[in-house]
């Protein structure tokens, strides 16, 4: 079986986020990252009830926030 490479430009991340609120208005603090969505849910629900999923499609180091 082959396996098939993946360009950095197809790998999503997630991340778990913090929400809080700073002088320039609402912002996150990403406390976890990691490949799988359900770990990372999982992962956000032991964290805080605030906490967040988040994620990004690299190489951008912009998040957003996952829909629920």
């Amino acid at each position: 079986m082959s396996r098939v490479s993946q360009s950095p430009d197809d790998i999503v991340e997630f991340g778990v986020a913090i929400p809080f609120e700073d002088v320039l208005g609402p912002n996150a603090l990403i406390v976890q990252i990691g490949r799988s969505r359900k770990a990372i849910a999982k992962a956000a629900a032991k964290v805080s009830p605030e906490a967040l999923v988040y994620s990004r499609q690299l190489p951008s180091t912009v998040w957003t926030e996952v829909a629920a």
